[in-house]
């Protein structure tokens, strides 16, 4: 289990020698309850699933398309198994046919890892996972990269239902791809990449070859979102995986200031500045320089000699996962997290359950640490198991995994617990090779969590047959260990709460020697519909895999296939080095890489690996990748191909040879950088653009959501008018891609105008009135101009997220009644709200009290219901002491002449808003409404939570 006190992303790897492959790790709020497990066929060791719960009690049935044995049970294909799982439990599961297409399915969201132990196709023995996506988080258009080593036939499978590190001694290739081809950048540069259009899309693409050797590079495109892979090979050894996400960037005073770097926003280094990833808005408070330094101008940028990095104790953000076993003997192998910060002062803080490993970091903006592992924390047998890793963030880090022995590596980013989900598909190429490993583990106590196997596994004591449910129940940090010889793909692992799930191979071999490979899922509800997948030199196969009955489209060159596939189908295309492969479907699909491995055109061999396509729909504008000594680097970037004249590298940009990509309106390019160690990012200003980095240990893609809106995209933060007459202020909600609006005006002094095509306030000849805040509004009365600003909100979701008055947000997994916000000083009222994330319920309730004891309770039902004192009322309601509720048909609205506001929506979303009356003096979820993050975790007593978990519950009613 892995917490942090910010963002960060995750990879792991199994690593032995000869035998590594490398995972995400995605955070619990990337898993689900649906899942179809991808174990593609391949000669070698049993082919394995694990499915670990994420709460306590989770039931998970696995509808097997393999035979497993668990608990001395023989499952065969079709058949179910269930089993029940705690928190961070594992199921795990390994059966020597290809599980393939067995659906697992949970009750709460549970986290699947699937792969091969040790496979071989077209290599010798190589261990092979990946932690699999939910089915809610599949997609329907992807473009899969090739390969040079495609001549040996590497597959892509279609399933229906960015920060980048390369290897020591690996040939490093970042496959990218993008619209906007010509602002794409590699570590503030503009190589020469050769982009190649995708057909029937808008984007190109490229594959970028970038310098051998550990470094640190960025792969982005200013305004415009791309997408990147990351591809790493040398003689019997070879990974991949999708490039991390980097974090959005702000524009500010018409300059662009790239996420977590601290800026002075005026000459006398009184007012420094950081733009926010989450929501592209720059903030700025006061300051000045420390005692004994001075504001000096340096490169035409004010700064301080020095700072004073104050550290933090918080962890709001947790990351879990687990390393499955690898059984390449050679070597001890290493068990590594790589873990990138994108904020100033991160704190971040590692952890393996049940063992007295502990590693603290203080990290900034922009840096990289590698951290090492146990080495007990290697998964054994199949069983539950207790070896979680767990890692705390005071701020957003992304986090890759890897482990490594000689001539066996792979990655996979390790997702946050917001990730995770209930459904997950497994994903285990068939390969030569060890047993195919599938691990679930639990985020909450008494997770239930059911894989529906698609291969024989057994588990304690009992043999599962493929087509059997296995169900078992996990703890917190608890893992369920599957592992199989059979395909275990497309096995389905449910449950009860939100898991996470790794699968891959021991060790797995097909056109090279035994590798490592796996790979952490994304759950169902994180799919897609829309993919390009770039070509590489070496030939891989992509899969598609459904959750549910859907149609596909894809398009090789001048070959377009449509094909149907039910729940738990999957389908696999063969890719050669020439077109890019362009996927559509009428229902998210799960769409990964995996390449069989072998030899390129100079004779060096490579081992498979399996990488997740990332769908353009969650395509990013900001991609980093970590460049290696004596590695040859490369980027592939696909780009709309509007978009690709502002894709950058490193603020640069480089000569991209982009290429369309054939039906499309996207291009590709790939883009060769600078061998050596060092940072890059690679972005576009405005729009998402798709990054892939080959040769690189790949680091976890996360970035928030953009929005689209009235036909528009509109990027996450940047406020809008969505009138002529600039009286509805608009803002993409990156968390959750949506748009939302409320009343406004110009400020004091301004005016709207149209600009350039747009509503924009603009100076006037009315009079200013100090730092009005923007949003704020004005009104002349009585010869005098009266202005007022908004009030910050707080917010819950039904789905658990929610964000403090302060900005602290996080999600809530327990279902229960809580205390939202109580003044500390006074007892005017107390706002409380019960949550069923797993219902998708949220209800509010307002009592106000008064001086005669004689309290008023109002409370707001789903169904827009509103109930005063336990009866019915017919809206408007008023009172006399100063309370109104008014509804619509889709909201209700509560206010009181004190300076509350709740809000009532029919999604189910509560907003609480209260006057600068109420500053600094209230207490609950919602914090202290002081102006400051950092301190909102109080507690009844005043004191301050060791941890977001005590936070919730001290809260909880």
């Amino acid at each position: 289990m892995i917490r942090s006190s910010k963002l960060i992303t995750i990879v792991s790897s199994n690593q032995k020698k000869n035998s590594v492959d490398t995972s995400l790790v995605y955070p619990v709020t990337k898993l689900g309850q649906e899942y179809y497990v991808f174990t593609p066929s391949a000669t070698g060791y049993p082919k394995e699933l694990a499915v670990f719960g994420l709460q306590d009690s989770t039931s998970v049935t696995v509808e097997l398309r393999c035979t497993v044995t668990f608990e001395g049970r023989i499952y065969k294909p079709n058949e179910k198994l269930t089993a029940h799982i705690r928190t961070s439990e594992v199921l795990y599961l390994e059966s020597d046919q290809d599980c393939t297409g067995s659906r697992v399915v949970s009750d709460k969201p549970v986290g699947v890892i699937s792969g091969h132990a040790c496979a071989w196709k077209n290599s010798n023995c190589q261990h092979v996972f990946e932690q699999l996506l939910p089915v809610e988080r599949w997609a329907t258009h992807f473009f899969v990269p090739p390969l040079e080593y495609q001549i040996l036939k590497d597959s892509v499978f279609v399933f229906a239902s960015a920060a980048t590190r390369g290897m020591e001694g690996f040939s490093n290739y970042a496959i990218i791809v993008a619209k906007d081809i010509k602002k794409v950048q590699f570590d503030d540069k503009h190589p020469s990449f050769k982009w190649t259009p995708i057909l029937r899309s808008e984007y190109s693409w490229t594959l970028y070859v970038y310098e051998k050797g550990r470094g640190h590079h960025t792969v982005k495109s200013p305004g415009a979102p791309i997408g990147v892979y990351s591809v790493g090979t040398v003689d019997r050894n070879s990974y991949g995986a999708p490039a991390a996400c980097g974090l959005l960037t702000c524009t500010h005073n018409g300059q662009y200031y790239a996420p977590g770097k601290l800026f002075w926003d005026d000459t006398a280094c009184t007012k420094l500045c950081e733009c926010d990833p989450s929501t592209v808005v720059v903030s700025c408070q006061k300051s000045q320089c420390k005692a004994g330094e001075e504001c000096r101008l340096v490169g035409d940028v004010r700064t301080c000699v020095a700072k004073v990095v104050l550290p933090q104790t918080k962890y709001p953000y947790t990351y879990i996962t687990v390393f499955i076993f690898n059984a390449n003997q050679e070597g001890k192998g290493n068990k590594l997290l790589y873990i990138t910060s994108y904020l100033s002062d991160t704190n971040v803080l590692v952890t393996v359950n049940k063992s007295p490993f502990k590693k603290e970091l203080t990290m900034q903006g922009g840096e990289s640490v590698t951290v090492e592992l146990p080495s007990d924390t290697e998964l054994r047998g199949t069983g539950k198991f207790s070896k979680t890793v767990i890692i705390h963030s005071s701020k957003f880090i992304t986090i890759g995994s890897s482990k490594q022995k000689k001539n066996s590596v792979d990655t996979s980013l390790v997702y946050s617990m917001t990730k995770s989900g209930q459904e997950y598909y497994v994903f285990i190429p068939l390969a030569w090779g060890y047993p195919k490993e599938v691990a679930v583990f639990g985020l909450q106590d008494s997770t239930s969590v059911t894989v529906e196997l698609k291969c024989a596994v057994t588990f304690e004591g009992k043999t599962y047959e493929p087509n059997e449910k296995l169900t078992a129940r996990i703890s917190t940090s608890e893992v369920l260990y599957l592992n199989s010889n059979q395909d275990c793909t497309g096995t389905r692992v449910v449950s009860d709460k939100p898991v996470g799930v790794i699968s891959g191979y021991d060790c797995a071999s097909k056109n090279s020697k035994c590798q490592h490979a796996f790979e952490q899922l994304l759950p169902v509800e994180q799919w897609g519909t829309s993919f390009i997948v770039p070509p590489v030199e070496y030939q891989v196969s992509v899969y598609i895999l459904a959750s549910s009955p859907t149609h596909v489209t894809y398009q090789l060159g001048s070959k377009s296939e449509d094909i149907n596939l039910s729940a738990g189908q999957w389908k696999e295309i063969s890719m050669d080095s020439s077109p890019p492969l362009v996927i559509f479907s009428t229902q998210p699909v799960q769409v990964l890489y995996y390449c069989n491995g072998g030899k390129f055109s100079d004779g060096s061999s490579f081992d498979p690996f399996i990488m997740d396509i990332e769908p353009t729909e969650e395509f990013y504008s900001s991609y980093t990748l970590e460049g290696k000594e004596d590695i040859s680097n490369q980027a592939f970037i696909i780009a709309m191909t509007k978009d690709i004249k502002e894709v950058q590298f490193d603020d640069k940009r480089p000569s991209f040879k982009w290429q369309q990509v054939p039906g499309t309106e996207y291009s590709w390019t790939q883009y060769t950088y600078k061998k050596g160690s060092g940072h890059h990012i690679l972005m576009h200003p405005s729009a998402p653009i798709g990054v892939y980095s080959m040769g690189s240990i790949v680091h976890p893609s996360f970035s928030v959501l953009t929005c689209s809106h009235n036909g528009q995209y509109r990027p996450p933060g940047k406020l809008f008018w969505d009138d002529s007459a600039c009286t509805k202020l608009c803002e993409c909600d990156g968390s959750t891609g949506l748009v939302t609006c409320k009343e406004s005006s110009c400020k004091a002094g301004e005016e709207c105008n149209i600009v350039g095509g747009v509503s924009e306030c603009v100076a006037t000849t009315s009079p200013a009135h100090g730092n009005l805040l923007q949003g704020g509004s004005c009104v002349e009365k009585g010869g005098a101009w009266l202005c007022s600003t908004p009030e910050p909100s707080c917010y819950l979701l039904p789905s658990g997220a929610f964000k403090s008055f302060d900005g602290l947000e996080d999600w809530v997994w327990t279902e229960a009644t809580y205390s939202l916000a109580v003044p500390a000083t006074q007892d005017a009222f107390r706002i409380t709200a019960h949550l069923d994330p797993y219902s998708d319920t949220v209800e509010p309730t307002v009592i106000f009290h008064s001086k005669s004891g004689e309290d008023l309770k109002v409370e707001v039902k789903k169904d827009l219901t509103t109930v005063v004192n336990g009866k019915a009322v017919s809206l408007p309601f008023r009172t006399d002491n100063g309370l109104e509720i008014v509804g619509s048909e889709n909201t209700v609205v509560v206010q009181h002449t004190s300076g509350l506001n709740l809000r009532y929506c029919c999604h189910g979303k509560v907003t609480v808003t209260l006057t600068a009356a109420f500053r600094g003096k209230m207490t609950g979820l919602c914090g202290n409404f002081n102006g400051r993050a950092d301190d909102d975790l109080q507690l009844r007593d005043g004191s301050v939570a060791d941890s977001i978990e005590d936070f919730y519950e001290d809260w909880t009613i």
